[in-house]
């Protein structure tokens, strides 16, 4: 939960960076004919410098959606690895966040500053008509890019600690993108300010007009933005060192590579063959724990389509009932799953195959484990257990696991990979047809999957179509 929280509290900054960077670029256009003109030559380099501002913002930010890891990759912790982020990489994180913690007292006493300096230029009296907010905006400009900067390296920080080391690199590469860029948006800024303020000064020269406050304000400005410009300097060049040490530090193994967009539907090669996980034993012993052949077998098509059954209240979000039939239809190979009882029985002859407990359907936020057993016999066959949006199927004795992980997604589409270490397993694909009703999902098996697994996973089957229809459904409002 905490990289959950604080991949949100970035995103927000960068999506306030790339919202910036638009008004930069605004500005810059409504500033042009402005500047064109002779008594305004002090606001000359406005444009320029708005647009360069603008683009710089606008490509840090673009650039941050594009290498941040989907927002399960960050959350993910399965399959379990002992990788871990280099020791230096953690430790410039941690003291980036502290001494980015320390320079709030300068922070805000650089405001209090600006603050007295706009009630000395505009004065502290009512302004119905907004016209004070131009120059109030202006002068607070710097100190507000730096605080942005100070909160970008604090909650970069704060995620790189939390998220994986799978995919540390890219998730650094991310955030320095935002910082740099509100680094050198904070010297330009200044700068600005500074050629705005001796324009000002040397149009109101000669004029008999009082310029202590505005070169006393100019010039303890200046200070403040050049004491904070030398530190956010240091934090930056910091985590560039970080990213390096990330990228050749980690082993090859940490480093992912870039999925497709969310909601594609890439081309899938088939199945490749795989020996058996779960495999049986060799003669099982009646009612012994671990002996879940006799469902497990039923199941021995290659492909299963599982449909919630549509009741007749069209405002319905949750079916207790499921179909579940082969890919072709067979009479022989259809079932059902019912979340009232928790059994998924057989269709023609109403015989029980598995027990689901507890029998209580999943929400979308809150999950819980699941333990499967043999619907006549009451013998264990594995559990169902939780990991975000991922799964980890486990066999009886515990000891061997697949992991269900959560690929590409969209509004109308998403798959689950059941995998152990390089070996896939099967696969679980969920689509719309026309409209949220005509939803399922389809299991494909490895060909020589084991009676186990495939109990397993299509007692998984219900639990990720209804996470995915109402993950889906909750995009859609």
């Amino acid at each position: 939960m905490l990289a959950l929280a604080a991949a949100l509290a970035f995103r927000v900054l960068t999506v306030a960076v790339f919202a910036a960077g638009i008004a930069a670029l605004a500005a810059a256009a409504v500033s042009l004919p402005l500047a064109s003109q002779e008594q305004l030559q002090w606001t000359a380099s406005i444009p320029a410098r708005a647009a360069v501002i603008g683009a710089i913002f606008l490509a840090a930010a673009i650039g941050s959606f594009v290498m941040m890891p989907r927002r399960a990759a960050l959350i993910r912790r399965l399959p379990p690895t002992t990788e871990r982020i280099p020791t230096p990489v953690l430790f410039i994180a941690i003291g980036s966040c502290l001494a980015a913690a320390l320079q709030v007292p300068s922070l805000l006493a650089w405001w209090s500053d600006n603050r007295a300096g706009v009630e000395a230029m505009v004065g502290s009296g009512p302004d119905p008509l907004g016209l004070n907010l131009v120059p109030a905006a202006i002068i607070y400009s710097p100190a507000a890019v730096a605080a942005a900067a100070l909160l970008s390296f604090a909650v970069a920080s704060v995620l790189v600690l939390a998220v994986p080391a799978s995919v540390a690199v890219r998730v650094l590469a991310s955030c320095v993108l935002v910082q740099g860029a509100l680094v050198a948006g904070e010297y330009l800024v200044r700068g600005e300010i500074d050629a705005l303020g001796n324009g000002v000064m040397s149009v109101l020269q000669g004029q008999s007009v009082d310029m202590t406050h505005l070169s006393a304000w100019l010039n303890a400005n200046d200070n403040a933005a050049h004491a904070f410009e030398v530190r956010l300097a240091w934090m930056l060049g910091a985590w560039l060192v970080a990213v390096a040490l990330a990228e050749f530090v980690a082993p090859s193994s940490a480093v992912t590579t870039v999925e497709p967009a969310a909601g594609t539907r890439p081309s899938t090669p088939p199945l490749p063959v795989a020996p058996p996980l779960f495999a049986p034993p060799a003669a099982p012993v009646s009612g012994a724990p671990g002996t879940a052949a006799s469902p497990g077998s039923t199941f021995d098509q290659s492909n299963y389509s599982v449909r919630p059954r549509v009741s007749l209240n069209p405002f319905a979000r949750r079916y207790s009932e499921y179909d579940i039939a082969s890919i072709p239809p067979m009479s022989s190979a259809r079932f059902s799953f019912s979340w009232d009882t928790g059994q998924l029985t057989h269709v023609r002859d109403g015989r029980v195959l598995l027990a689901v407990a507890p029998p209580e359907a999943p929400g979308l936020f809150f999950n819980r484990s699941y333990a499967v057993t043999d619907g006549t016999s009451g013998v264990p066959i594995g559990t169902l257990v939780p990991s975000g949006a991922d799964w980890t199927m486990k066999d009886a004795s515990g000891v061997r696991e697949v992991y269900v992980l959560r690929g590409q997604s969209g509004v109308a589409f998403a798959r689950f990979v059941a995998s152990s270490g390089d070996r896939e397993l099967c696969r679980f694909t969920w689509t719309i047809e026309k409209t949220i009703v005509s939803a399922e999902i389809e299991i494909e098996f490895t060909p020589d999957a084991d009676p186990a697994l495939r109990s397993l996973a299509v007692a998984l089957a219900p639990i990720l179509e209804l996470r995915s229809r109402l993950r889906s459904e909750r995009q859609n409002d």
